[in-house]
Formats: structure tokens, C-alpha cells, sequence
């Protein structure tokens, strides 16, 4: 395929995936409001924005309920845009959307090949969670452009071996730990992978660099929160709270007497300090249930928390026009089949773009083994849904060897 062509298929693709996702954020994406999360985000950054103080709940006290990078983002477009104008919002994470498919054609084109690259960019723009995402106030859709461009540019850095690739994917990084705190230990697969290819000072040399751009950009977090909280606090105070939720089988927290929330332990305006009691108690509830029923935790720890994350719903809270939830989720199932089936037949001669596939696969084992471990869902795993559909794409493409070369 010619450059001239690739661009301007790219170029269509893109322009379908913005028209995909302005039509829907403004025939219907003042409905998309689940009025939990997205809520308190939306306070949050309104509050920022007013006082300059981030904060949770209650408007008038400091908190380290949440990371900073997203209420900032809102922060920033409310005083551009207007105290919470969220159709701005809107538009500006669906412009976030298109720009993630252009990353995951830049990452399929290094990873295979040019015209891999645009299958899973088609992909990526019309598969419907990614059209609903971006009208949803959440962290997913601004984690996933710093995620995809982390990874672009440590493919960049495997190819042509030059730090600076490396430092500026460690700034990324940094970046996206601010939006959400799970990426902060993301430089060990970055370094278990030059480990490999190279040798061990070397992956000691790429974990340091990325690591200590990440540690640089939490400095300033850590001086704030020791400030207004007098204690250590290295992430956020909101540790406890998804640990215990993913005690309950199926997430389920509903029980006989209401919600088993109500019942958790809390000590009133201190966050930090309900966080640990929320935490002790998650632990006291794992041991508990494994010691009363083994077989079924050690089950739902595994593959019941693999299954909600990857399988059973994709991250698709609201149904799109004459897209039922049903059709979705069987779109979504025959696509991870496909991803599944081409991570299988692209390691069986992965020849020069094995580091590459493994960053990728890495990257999956890494956030799903942190997500087995606090509470599961769909929306976790949202953001490698699409680096899963650059393996589908490599799937579809074998039986085409003109689009294979």
C-alpha cells in the first residue's frame, strides 16, 4: 500500500470516527450522566476551577479522595468553556477519541504493518463503547490517550534506541498516573522487556528513567497532601474502598438489610483514616471468605473477576440509537475471540516485533492482575479493549497477504 493511500484511508477513518462521536455527543449525549462518579468528578473540577481546591464531597475541605489529573482537566475547560459545561467536555474527549485512533494505527503499523494498523483503527473508531465513552465525565477516555502514546513511544524506543523517546514516555506516564493511580508501576514491564531483549543494567536503566519521571511528577502531590493531611499519602485515599468492593462475589453488595456499603466502617472527616478501616476490613473479609469457601473465591478472584473485566459486558453503561446492549456484547465477545486468536498466531513467529508484542501483552497481564485484585469491571479494562483490537486486526488480515505485507 502506497503512502498516499494509507494516508488517505487514514484519513477517512478518522473523519468517520469524528463524525461518529460529535453526532452522538450532540443528539444524545446529555443523557450519558450516571449521576455517581461522574458527579463527584463533575463537583470536584467545578470547585477547582472556583476556589483552586481540590476536593470531594464536601466543597469547602482538601481531599486525596482522587487523583488530580482528571479534576484538573475539567478544571482547565471550565474556565475556558464555562462553569460545568459539560457539552464541552464532551467535545473535547471526543476529539481525545479520534486522537486515540490515530495512536492505535501508529501502534499496529509498528507492531505489523501499515495496513494492520489501519484494521484496527477502523475498529477502534466504529466498536460503540468507544463512540459512548467519551460523552461519560470519567477518566477513561484522557487515561487512554496517555496510556497508547506511553506505549507508542516506548516502541519507538525499542526501534531506534534513543533515551529521549524514553524520558518523554516517562513524562507521559507521569501524566497518566495523575489520572489514575494503577499506572504507576507500569515502567517494570518496560524493564522486564529490556531485560530480555538486552540485559539487566539495561532494563535497570529504562525502569529508572520512566520511573523517576513518574516519582518527579507525584512530588508536588505528596508535598500537597502531607500539607493538609500531615501524614504520607503516596497515591490517593481511596485504596480501601474498591479492595473491599471486590470482596463480594459478582461485585454484588446488595444483601437482605440494603447495601453492604452502609455497614462499612468509617470515622467521620478523616479520609485517610477510613481508608485504612476499609482496607483492614477488606483483608479481614478475605481471609474470612476464603477460609469459609475457598474453591468459590479462589474461583471468583480468578477467573469470575477475568470474566468481568474482559468478557461478559464491554464497558457500555448506556445503549447507543438501534444499538441494543445484547448486539453489543456479542460484537464485543466475537472481537476479543479475534484478539485472542491473533495474540496466539502472532507468537508463533514473531521474529523482530516480539518486543512489541510483549509490551502489549504485559501491559494486559499487568492491569488485570491489579484489577483481580481490587474490584473488576468493564470499565477497567476499557482503555486495552482497543491495543486488543490491533491482535484482532492481525487475526482478520492473515487470509489478505496483500494487507499481511
Amino acid at each position: 500500500m502506497s503512502r498516499k493511500g494509507s494516508l488517505v484511508i487514514l484519513t477517512i477513518i478518522l473523519l468517520l470516527g469524528s463524525f461518529l462521536r460529535v453526532t452522538v455527543t450532540v443528539q444524545e449525549g446529555s443523557r450519558f450522566f450516571l449521576n455517581s462518579d461522574d458527579a463527584c468528578y463533575v463537583n470536584s473540577g467545578a470547585t477547582l476551577a472556583q476556589t483552586g481546591m481540590l476536593t470531594y464531597g464536601d466543597p469547602g475541605k482538601p481531599s486525596a479522595f482522587l487523583m488530580p489529573g482528571y479534576p484538573f482537566f475539567l478544571a482547565l475547560i471550565f474556565k475556558i468553556a464555562g462553569s460545568c459545561n459539560l457539552l464541552a467536555v464532551r467535545l473535547v474527549q471526543d476529539f481525545l477519541s479520534v486522537v486515540c485512533i490515530w495512536l492505535i494505527f501508529l501502534l499496529g503499523k509498528e507492531m505489523f504493518s501499515v495496513g494492520i494498523g489501519l484494521l484496527a483503527a477502523f475498529i477502534t473508531a466504529c466498536y460503540p463503547p468507544n463512540i459512548l465513552a467519551p460523552n461519560l465525565i470519567l477518566t477513561e477516555t484522557l487515561f487512554s490517550v496517555f496510556l497508547y502514546a506511553f506505549l507508542f513511544l516506548v516502541f519507538r524506543y525499542f526501534r531506534l534506541i534513543r533515551t529521549p523517546f524514553l524520558a518523554t514516555g516517562g513524562i507521559i506516564l507521569s501524566l497518566a498516573t495523575l489520572v489514575r493511580p494503577t499506572a504507576a508501576l507500569l515502567p517494570g514491564t518496560v524493564a522486564l522487556i529490556e531485560c530480555l531483549k538486552r540485559n539487566w543494567n539495561k532494563g535497570l536503566r529504562a525502569f529508572l528513567i520512566l520511573q523517576l519521571a513518574v516519582v518527579t511528577a507525584l512530588i508536588p502531590w505528596w508535598i500537597r497532601n502531607y500539607l493538609h493531611f500531615d501524614k504520607f499519602i503516596p497515591l490517593t485515599t481511596n485504596n480501601g474502598n474498591p479492595l473491599l468492593t471486590g470482596t463480594y462475589l459478582n461485585n454484588s453488595l446488595w444483601t437482605p438489610r440494603g447495601s453492604a456499603a452502609q455497614f462499612w466502617p468509617k470515622v467521620p472527616g478523616d479520609e485517610a483514616a477510613t481508608d485504612q478501616a476499609l482496607r483492614n476490613y477488606a483483608f479481614q473479609r478475605i481471609k474470612a471468605n476464603f477460609r469459609q469457601d475457598f474453591w468459590t473465591y479462589l474461583n471468583w478472584y480468578t477467573i469470575g473477576k477475568f470474566k468481568v473485566l474482559w468478557w461478559d459486558h464491554p464497558f457500555y453503561w448506556f445503549s447507543l440509537a438501534r444499538l441494543p446492549q445484547q448486539s453489543v456484547t456479542l460484537l464485543h465477545q466475537i472481537l476479543m475471540i479475534c484478539s485472542l486468536l491473533g495474540i496466539a498466531t502472532s507468537l508463533i513467529k514473531p521474529g523482530k516485533n516480539l518486543p512489541y508484542i510483549l509490551l502489549i501483552l504485559f501491559t494486559f497481564l499487568y492491569f488485570t492482575l491489579t484489577h483481580l485484585v481490587y474490584v473488576a469491571s468493564s470499565r477497567y479494562a476499557f482503555p486495552l479493549i482497543s491495543l486488543a483490537f490491533i491482535f484482532a486486526a492481525f487475526f482478520i488480515s492473515l487470509p489478505f497477504s496483500k494487507i499481511n505485507n
